[in-house]
């Protein structure tokens, strides 16, 4: 059972539900795309088609954030892009992952390879490159890595719609964009505190810690006024 907000599809699965898909795509050579649906790109998407019709054809589309789940009749937690990516690089052996890191700042790329070496020694990652280098080169480094996981770490929608335009250039398997996960992961930046995550309150964090992100603001209230819970 899914729900639908917009016309963007979002998943009723489990972290182990898509640790399952994940395998089955790499097993048998398919394409698998990770969205993680928040009110900032299901906004975006009313105002770009291309970016809508991207959301709408992905294979797992994630919950990620109490004010999109509150929005849904069938759905009533989250599945974090940051939590999800990281039960992957977890379980990388199991489902016989190779993964590339592309985005964020080199020193951020660079820490994210070290750590998650040293916190999981069964993970195998193939290769990383940092969100500023030219868009071929890219393509280029990931194809000739032979990873068949891509998680792409740009920030929305602009991830997004990289992963649009390039998926059908890219040979890997599995790709998911995962937003400011790079910085959690490496521990460049904090996570929001227990008492901020129980109150759903992540969102409030972020822009507390980053001011930059108020801009943000209307936008996420536009989308508690003008989205209706589903029927």
């Amino acid at each position: 059972m899914k729900d639908y907000i917009k016309d963007i599809p979002v998943d009723n699965k489990s972290y182990e539900d898509i640790l399952l898909e994940i395998k089955d795509a790499i097993k048998n050579n398919q394409k698998y795309t990770i969205f993680s649906i928040n009110p900032k790109k299901i906004m975006h998407s009313m105002q770009d088609e291309k970016l809508k019709k991207g959301l709408i054809n992905a294979s797992a589309h994630i919950p990620d954030g109490m004010l999109v789940v509150k929005k849904c009749k069938y759905i009533n937690k989250r599945v974090t892009g940051v939590d999800l990516m990281n039960k992957i690089c977890e379980n990388c052996h199991d489902i016989n992952g190779k993964i590339f890191f592309y985005g964020a700042k080199k020193e951020v790329v660079e820490k994210l390879n070290v750590v998650l070496k040293e916190k999981y020694p069964n993970i195998t990652i193939s290769g990383y490159i940092d969100g500023y280098s030219d868009s071929d080169k890219v393509i280029n480094a990931i194809n000739k890595s032979k990873a068949n996981i891509l998680f792409v770490a740009m920030g929305s929608p602009k991830q997004e719609l990289w992963v649009i335009d390039n998926i059908d250039n890219l040979n890997v398997n599995v790709i998911m964009g995962v937003g400011g996960s790079f910085d959690v992961l490496s521990g460049t930046k904090k996570r929001a505190p227990k008492f901020f995550t129980k109150l759903n309150l992540e969102w409030l964090y972020r822009m507390v810690c980053e001011p930059k992100r108020m801009k943000e603001l209307p936008l996420y209230l536009k989308f508690l006024f003008t989205v209706k819970r589903d029927k």
